[in-house]
C-alpha cells in the first residue's frame, strides 16, 4: 500500500534550506518515492510538505530517524492555521484520470461501473501540475481565480503552492464539506472552462515537473494529530484500539 503524506502549517520556524534539506534527505530513504516541500503563492508563511512511500513500514522507519530532528520539531510545532484544512493527513495513495468529464481511479476509466460506491465526508482533492513561474498567465490556482472559488458553497480551501527546490512544481489543494458540493463545484468549473469565463488547469507552458508525476489525487479528508509518538486520526471517535484495521 503507498502511502501518500500531506503536512500542511503555517509560520514554520524553520529556513527554506533546512526544509529543502530535510525533503532531500527522505528522498534518500527507502522506500520514499516523493518527498518536497512547498510554499503558498498567496500567503508565503504557509507551507506544505508533501511525500509518497512504498508502504507503511518504510514511512515508520523513516520517521523513527527524523523525529527528532531540528526541522521536524518545527513543523510539528508550527502554530494552528488560520483555516480548517490545515493539519497533518495520511492516505492510500490513488491517482486519479478523467473519463467523459468524470474522475475515475487510474487505469479503470474504461470498466463498466456495475457498482456505485457510497461516498461520504469531506472531500480532499490534490491537485500535481508545473509550470513556468515566469508564466503569468490565468490557472485556476492563481490568488484571484483563488478567491473567486473560495466563494463557492462548501469550498473549506482552494490554495496553490509552488516547490522550494523546483519553482515550477505547483500543488493545488482542495478541501469540500461533502461530495455534493465538489460535485456542483466541478460541473459548474466545466461550463465556465466551456464558455471560456475561467481558465483551464494542468501543465501550462510544458514544462517537466522537477519532483514526481503531475497528477489528480481524491480521498476523503482525514487529519491526524501526533500523540505520544504516534499518528492518531484528529477524530478520537474515529480511533480503534481492539482492531487494527486496514488504510
Amino acid at each position: 500500500m503507498t502511502v501518500r503524506v500531506l503536512h500542511e502549517r503555517e509560520s514554520v520556524d524553520s529556513t527554506d534550506d533546512d526544509l529543502v534539506s530535510w525533503a532531500a534527505r527522505s528522498r534518500a530513504a527507502q522506500g520514499c518515492t516523493e518527498a518536497a516541500v512547498f510554499r503558498a503563492v498567496d500567503a508565503p508563511e504557509r507551507v506544505v510538505v508533501l511525500e509518497l512511500w512504498s508502504d507503511e513500514a518504510a514511512y515508520a522507519a523513516n520517521w523513527a530517524a527524523v523525529r527528532e530532528e531540528k526541522t521536524t520539531r518545527a513543523l510539528l510545532s508550527a502554530p494552528a492555521p488560520g483555516d480548517a484544512a490545515a493539519g497533518s493527513e495520511f492516505y492510500r495513495h490513488a491517482r486519479f484520470d478523467r473519463a467523459d468529464g468524470v474522475w475515475v481511479p487510474e487505469g479503470r476509466g474504461e470498466e463498466p461501473r456495475t457498482i456505485r460506491w457510497p461516498s461520504s465526508g469531506a472531500v480532499r482533492a490534490i491537485s500535481l501540475s508545473s509550470s513556468d513561474p515566469a508564466d503569468h498567465g490565468p490557472w485556476p490556482g492563481s490568488p484571484e481565480a483563488a478567491a473567486e472559488t473560495r466563494r463557492e458553497p462548501g469550498c473549506l480551501q482552494f490554495r496553490a503552492y509552488r516547490g522550494l527546490e523546483h519553482p515550477q512544481d505547483i500543488v493545488l489543494l482542495e478541501l469540500w464539506t461533502d461530495q455534493i458540493r465538489y460535485d456542483l463545484h466541478w460541473r459548474l468549473r466545466l461550463e465556465a472552462r466551456a464558455s471560456g469565463a475561467v481558465a483551464g488547469g494542468g501543465n501550462r507552458s510544458g514544462v517537466p515537473r522537477g519532483i514526481g508525476a503531475n497528477g489528480m489525487e481524491f480521498y476523503h479528508h482525514r487529519s491526524f494529530v501526533h500523540l505520544y509518538d504516534r499518528w492518531a486520526p484528529e477524530e478520537s471517535d474515529a480511533w480503534s484500539q481492539t482492531v487494527v484495521w486496514p488504510a
